[in-house]
């Protein structure tokens, strides 16, 4: 059962690199990035979960979002799970500011990033059909990126499939144009 605390706060503060590297190590532990789709519309989340309330409160009072409670009504020794959530707009904001110091959950970062300049584009080329299957290629890849346990050989990354159809002498020139348009849409490429 998942109950949700939809009143959202957003609090802007001066973060200290201590307090954002401390956030960014317990996101890389507990957290997660993903696509979702609502209809026609593709929504980009990130959420942390952990039992210890407090510390999600805190991120809440920080950086916004909600918190949700979840109960394991088949097994009543567990512990109640809570859920911080962040969407869209607020999602990415909040991983520009920790990505300096995120290790683990890097490649989930950069395809945020890629997935916000492509939503942040002009809205009519949310009807074209190539919009739809880069939105989809972008949330299999998130899917991969996030699943868990061994992978077996015949999980093949959503990305590379495109990748291995591409000449080696393009790919380079894709991904300078790719960093390009990242650096012009206000996003550093470096750490």
């Amino acid at each position: 059962m998942l109950k949700s605390s939809k009143k959202r706060t957003k609090r802007v503060l001066p973060y200290t690199p201590e307090f954002l590297a401390y956030v960014a190590g317990f996101f890389d532990g507990e957290g997660c990035v993903y696509v979702t789709k609502s209809g026609e519309e593709y929504l980009l989340r990130t959420h942390v979960t952990n039992t210890c309330r407090e510390v999600l409160q805190v991120f809440k009072e920080q950086f916004g979002g909600y918190i949700s409670t979840s109960i394991n009504k088949k097994n009543p020794h567990h512990k109640i799970v809570y859920m911080w959530t962040l969407d869209y707009n607020h999602a990415l904001d909040f991983l520009r500011l920790i990505e300096p110091w995120v290790g683990v959950k890097n490649n989930q970062l950069f395809l945020a990033r890629i997935f916000g300049v492509i939503k942040n584009k002009d809205r009519s080329i949310t009807r074209s059909p190539e919009y739809h299957e880069v939105m989809v290629l972008i949330k299999d890849q998130m899917q991969w990126l996030n699943r868990k346990g061994k992978r077996l050989d015949a999980d093949i990354e959503p990305m590379k499939k495109i990748f291995d159809l591409i000449p080696q002498e393009d790919f380079q020139n894709i991904k300078q144009e790719a960093s390009r348009i990242l650096i012009l849409a206000g996003y550093n490429t470096c750490h």
